[in-house]
């Protein structure tokens, strides 16, 4: 289950939940093992991966996992492999750039100002009868007819913070590749996610969220000699965030706490002054004041500077030369992460109107009042907090292999069925670019050649195999026009011709060929 609790740029990284969630404890301890080509990663790292460079995904969970990573993998792992090129392939260059628009899936819908106070008096009344409303008649109609919006304020706080919709960029190039003893992948990722709250004028820094992330992929393999193969795998994530010093989610709450009509966003510039008049209330809750949600907003910036890189040595021997199916490997990762936090704060200074103070001029109607200090502990300079933090993890892992042919079939129909399978699959994904080794087909071509398949060709005398139909390139009496089509396939990958034959006596369909198949194995063929 991937789990994304917010949409906030740069805090919208999903939870990956493999086998539930196996403990109260928050955070990382209910999150899968991640391993991206073999080096352990976080959520973080794996949402921050460009698609493009992604190979395969793979998912272990129950007893597969814990026999392998032990009780690391108690809560399921999760295995990344990204992309490598293909050996003797000219440049593939792919360019991906997009445009999206973001916003919110659902808003709740808050009562206007006017509606909030004759409930909250129906309110009071219906369990207090004959109590004392809270808003009084003229502060209900002075805001319908919206006399002063200072004395009568009506304030619809989501509007006020945060805007309809948003929009973002992302781009990618990568090209991959090989000659003919090496092959490599090279990925550039740039996104640029905006957030959805409003640019408040009154705060310099520019307080809405901009998450700039940059994205690099490198991956190099070569065969040293026709037993050894080397790779080396480099990742560098780099992200440039800043947004607000109180997080979204904390201005949503003060949204929905916040009361519509106690007091206005601000009051006008006080004379002889050079700091902004906010608007609230004294006798709240918060500091004997209620929130101020653009006030909170307006007060502060966070910028952070992040920088993740993982590096990967790998080395592959075969070691059939001391006996077939034998190999060893061997992987040396690691993983830097660095991030500087810089904050930028003040404390608003905050005002309410004196009610012992307000006149009304009785020929015009106009009222005039003084304001009061609700804090005392206002500031009109930023001040500033750093904060750095890092960590570095180092991994070295050595394996010894051993495979054996015998122990892949249990008959000689079920061989047949995996080399038909296989061949088509490898064929496939060969002329598709989706393989990156040549090796992977070489292989499949040396199992059909090998004792169990020509054993078994001797039981199914229609049965063409790859040597035999070389040899004997004639009709059968069930001959198969598939056959055709992989043999020219596997001609033209041996003279290292990476285009196809544009020209075959059928046409290839995968899904069909599987119920083909489905129907040979129901054959007993």
């Amino acid at each position: 289950i991937s789990v994304q609790k917010t949409g906030e740029p740069g805090a919208d990284g999903a939870n990956f939940w493999i086998r539930g969630v196996s403990t109260f404890a928050s955070g990382s301890a209910q999150n899968a093992l991640i391993l991206i080509d073999g080096t352990e990663s976080s959520t973080y790292d794996l949402n921050a991966l460009a698609p493009e460079t992604i190979e395969s995904f793979s998912v272990l969970k129950d007893a597969t996992a814990t026999a392998l990573y032990g009780s690391r993998g108690a809560n399921g792992v999760l295995l990344v492999t990204t992309k490598s090129g293909r050996m003797n392939q000219k440049p593939t260059i792919n360019v991906r750039v997009e445009g999206r628009m973001s916003m919110p899936t659902q808003i709740p819908e808050l009562a206007d100002g006017v509606t909030y106070m004759k409930m909250f008096n129906e309110a009071i009344e219906a369990r207090t009868p004959g109590a004392n409303p809270q808003f009084t008649d003229d502060q209900i109609q002075g805001t319908i007819e919206n006399r002063n919006p200072y004395l009568y304020p009506n304030n619809d706080w989501y509007d006020i913070i945060f805007k309809d919709v948003t929009f973002n960029q992302a781009a990618n190039i990568n090209v991959s590749g090989g000659s003919k003893n090496m092959d490599y992948f090279v990925s550039a990722t740039f996104n640029n996610d905006m957030g959805l709250v409003q640019e408040a004028k009154e705060n310099p820094l520019k307080n809405n969220i901009q998450n700039l992330r940059y994205s690099f992929q490198a991956n190099v393999n070569t065969h040293i000699s026709s037993t050894t193969k080397m790779g080396v795998k480099l990742n560098v994530q780099i992200q440039d965030y800043k947004g607000p010093y109180n997080s979204i989610n904390t201005i949503f709450n003060r949204v929905m706490w916040a009361q519509p009509t106690y007091f206005p966003v601000k009051f006008p510039q006080i004379e002889g002054t050079n700091y902004i008049a906010w608007g609230n209330k004294s006798g709240g809750a918060q500091l004997n004041r209620y929130p101020n949600p653009y006030a909170e907003l307006a007060s502060g910036i966070k910028e952070m500077f992040r920088i993740t890189t993982m590096a990967t040595f790998n080395i592959d021997q075969d070691l059939k030369f001391i006996t077939k199916g034998l190999s060893v490997k061997g992987l040396f990762s690691m993983k830097h992460f660095s991030s500087t936090t810089l904050n930028r704060t003040y404390t608003p200074y905050y005002f309410e109107i004196d009610p012992n103070t307000i006149v009304t001029d009785p020929i015009t109607g106009n009222q005039s009042w003084k304001l009061r200090n609700v804090n005392n502990d206002g500031t009109d300079a930023f001040s500033f907090t750093k904060a750095y933090s890092g960590d570095r993890l180092f991994n070295f892992n050595v394996s010894l292999d051993y495979l054996s042919e015998n122990e892949f079939f249990n008959d000689e129909k079920e061989c047949r069925f995996y080399m038909e399978t296989k061949l088509i699959q490898y064929i496939h994904n060969y002329i598709t670019n989706e393989v990156t080794e040549l090796e992977e087909l070489m292989e499949i071509k040396q199992l059909i050649q090998r004792q169990k398949l020509e054993r078994m060709m001797k039981v199914h005398k229609e049965m063409r195999g790859l040597d035999r139909y070389r040899e004997q390139p004639k009709e059968y009496k069930y001959h198969d026009p598939y056959d055709d089509w992989i043999f020219r396939q596997l001609a033209d990958i041996d003279n290292r011709n990476n285009i196809p034959d544009t020209s075959p006596q059928v046409d290839f369909n995968e899904a069909d060929y599987e119920d083909y198949l489905k129907a040979k194995w129901n054959r007993g063929l």
